[in-house]
């Protein structure tokens, strides 16, 4: 297992003096059949990004939900937060938020922007308010179009070639929530970033997001990745860095936005998984 960082000077980072909020020590996982993935060690501080970069094959979903505390691994520790996975796996639960995990977090095509948005408000409410207002659904798709809008203008100013601005910017929830779209009408871009929004509504001071390179355009992974540098800013979306977990196979895309967009780029930490010998 390799290790790569991309830091700059504005690196948030554990050697900078701030403590890792999502340390992993040897962690191993193994079906009666194979190897799953075996004595992976990693550790971001507050507002980090922790890339898992690995091939098919390599386990890298399985520890994904690993470190959310959504699985258990055979042996290892991950600490979230101060919480130990394996011991309070509760509480991690409730810290990390998953997007964009296949089979689990997958949306309804057969319901709407509006009603996704509002579905998942009314989660946070008490059980004796099943409901939410037109405005409260509208704030939300405002802070989507504003995280939109801003990665829109900063690959403007990148000189990054070759994006599509109007694969998002035309998305009706992006533009209002007047005329509902189905999510079946979305592309994958554009469901990659509901999906963002809706996992941040629940404000988790850590987000887990599987699989970037589903998204197959490269076009379409420079804007995901670009909103994930985005959305850990600190205020962008709750009072406080969020911190994210990321699996991916290629990281091109990262690298590149690193490079051209480095206020971006601190706190990076990029681990590469082989593949398990079978």
């Amino acid at each position: 297992m390799d290790r790569v960082s991309v830091k700059t000077s504005e690196t948030v980072s554990a050697e900078a003096g701030t403590d890792p909020v999502i340390s992993i020590e040897g962690l191993s996982l193994s079906t009666p059949r194979s190897v799953v993935y075996a004595g992976v060690s990693a550790e971001i501080a507050e507002g980090g990004l922790l890339v898992f970069r690995g091939a098919e094959g390599s386990g890298k979903t399985a520890l994904l939900l690993s470190a959310a505390g959504r699985m258990r691994p055979d042996s290892g520790t991950v600490t979230v937060g101060g919480a130990d996975a394996r011991r309070q796996g509760r509480t991690v639960r409730r810290l990390v938020g998953l997007s964009h995990v296949h089979g689990v977090t997958d949306l309804e095509d057969n319901l709407t922007v509006a009603e996704h948005i509002a579905e998942r408000l009314i989660t946070r409410q008490p059980w004796y308010r099943p409901w939410i207002s037109k405005s409260a659904v509208a704030e939300e798709v405002d802070r989507l179009r504003a995280t939109v809008v801003s990665a829109m203008s900063l690959l403007r100013e990148s000189g990054i070639e070759g994006f599509r601005p109007a694969d998002v910017l035309e998305a009706d929830f992006v533009l209002g929530v007047e005329e509902a779209t189905y999510v079946s009408e979305l592309t994958p871009l554009q469901r990659f970033f509901l999906e963002l929004a809706l996992t941040s509504i629940d404000r988790t001071p850590f987000m887990a997001i599987d699989d970037i390179d589903l998204l197959r355009d490269p076009r379409d992974r420079t804007l995901a990745w670009l909103g994930v540098l985005l959305y850990r800013q600190d205020g962008v979306f709750r009072d406080g860095a969020q911190t994210f977990v990321v699996t991916c196979a290629d990281d091109a895309q990262l690298r590149e936005l690193c490079e051209r967009v480095p206020q971006l780029a601190g706190g990076i930490d990029i681990v590469d998984l082989a593949r398990p010998p079978v």
